[in-house]
């Protein structure tokens, strides 16, 4: 990446220097149960309470993607959430003069300061909170409400034993079908220090499939007492779970906001008259009768 310094890149290098295999299935007392790895892994960064009392917490992030043909895009946007999120929460982007945020009531945008009419627009907010931050903010985002912990199982990446958290979200957790509802966590099995997630990639029907993500947390830094991403890296994956040239790099700022400061930040701003309208149900014998 051209913005990658030679630490990011050794970094990444020696967290995906191995596949990962399953191990030798030890007794199923040694197996720890899904929510004790998860509060376990949140107790590794800082855990769940300390996340919980950052309160407003703003996301600067800066992003470059180098896509499978080798073009190279960069942007940026802001999310401010109250933890443990994803909502209230809030998204800007600048380039797109783009502020959509929801209070917990229903979401709301603005593109170009116009309101956005959608009726969609109500659920898809918190939709795309969540698509932006899921990955970044876990652990502390697998306590998210219609997160399911399935299994854990032991294996091992680069010689190093982790424990493998499959999780499952509901349909419409995220802005797109195109991410799947099943994720892989891996954790070291001593420290439970997070190594890597891996959402596979999605089969969307008749012969399209899009592409699985790898997530790596190759720098931290500490806000507040919890160790959050200062740098995160996705690679897409195809459908045999091999590596594609397809990148992303993030590289995060955070800022604490007051209570008094983010009073505005998430209510809703246009006046009703102006809102999305909810489609119109017929009533129960509206329909024209023959004469």
């Amino acid at each position: 990446m051209r913005r990658a310094t030679d630490n990011l890149a050794l970094a990444a290098m020696a967290v995906l220097g191995g596949a990962w295999t399953a191990a030798a299935q030890p007794q199923a007392a040694s197996v720890p149960d899904p929510k004790v790895v998860v509060q376990r892994a949140c107790d590794a960064l800082g855990g769940l309470d300390a996340f919980r009392k950052l309160g407003i917490l703003g996301i600067q992030t800066d992003r470059e993607e180098i896509t499978q043909d080798g073009k190279v895009s960069n942007d940026s946007y802001l999310v401010i959430m109250d933890t443990p999120g994803p909502i209230p929460g809030r998204l800007e982007i600048a380039s797109t003069k783009t502020i959509a945020a929801d209070d917990g009531t229903g979401g709301w945008a603005l593109a170009n300061g116009k309101p956005d009419q959608r009726p969609a627009t109500q659920h898809m907010v918190k939709r795309t909170l969540t698509s932006y931050t899921f990955s970044l903010l876990a652990p502390f985002s697998l306590t998210w409400d219609g997160v399911t912990h399935k299994s854990v199982q032991p294996g091992v990446i680069a010689g190093r034993p982790v424990w493998r958290l499959e999780i499952e979200v509901g349909s419409g957790f995220f802005a797109s079908p195109q991410v799947s509802r099943t994720w892989f966590f891996d954790f070291d099995q001593n420290s439970f220090e997070l190594i890597q997630a891996i959402s596979p990639a999605t089969d969307l029907g008749k012969g399209i499939r899009a592409d699985g993500m790898l997530v790596v947390v190759t720098h931290r830094v500490k806000v507040g007492g919890v160790s959050l991403p200062s740098s995160e890296k996705v690679i897409g994956l195809d459908e045999a779970g091999n590596q594609k040239s397809h990148t992303r790099i993030k590289t995060l700022k955070y800022k604490l906001i007051s209570s008094t400061e983010a009073g505005l930040l998430f209510p809703n701003p246009i006046p009703p008259d102006q809102r999305p309208k909810p489609p119109q149900m017929p009533m129960p014998g509206s329909a024209a009768r023959p004469s």
